[in-house]
């Protein structure tokens, strides 16, 4: 009977730990989409800013 619960606390943790590492993934998934929306966001910007100069240099 032990060994069963000793089995059965270790799966337990093993979940959680699982679970943990997860949650601290999907973290990371959220931050590197934040960040590269906002790179895009700035090289949008960039972008922009330089077509603009461009355009007035023309003018």
């Amino acid at each position: 009977m032990p060994n069963k619960l000793r089995l059965h606390a270790i799966s337990q943790l093993a979940f959680l730990l699982l679970k943990s590492i997860m949650n601290v993934y999907k973290c990371f998934q959220i931050v590197r989409v934040f960040e590269t929306r906002l790179l895009l966001a700035l090289n949008m910007r960039c972008i922009l800013s330089f077509c603009n100069s461009l355009t007035i240099n023309k003018l």
